[in-house]
């Protein structure tokens, strides 16, 4: 695996972990597509606290949800807090 100068460290980690092959990336329901690029959209918002990034506030989500169109409300929170709390977890390691 080369990739230039500035790169190659990395893909030496990635290496170290996965070998040759880079992990597949899992398979996405199609009913679940629509939430993830309203959280993208959420988390360009997201504030960040001494490097660590804090939340997505209830307060950006309901802000979210009146200027687009929301069918179950109760439902998005709960995937969008899901989807969060994943990213504030991937963001420790």
């Amino acid at each position: 695996m080369t990739w230039g100068k500035a790169k190659s460290g990395f893909l030496e980690e990635v290496q170290k972990e996965f070998g040759n092959e880079l992990p597949k990336k899992p398979d996405l329901a199609e009913d679940l597509i629509p939430y993830i690029r309203d959280f993208e959209i959420l988390n360009s918002f997201r504030t960040f606290k001494d490097g660590r990034p804090n939340r997505i506030t209830l307060t950006d989500i309901a802000s979210f949800c009146s200027l687009f169109p929301v069918d179950d409300k109760e439902k998005f929170v709960r995937i969008m807090r899901s989807l969060d709390l994943a990213y504030l977890e991937k963001s420790k390691k």
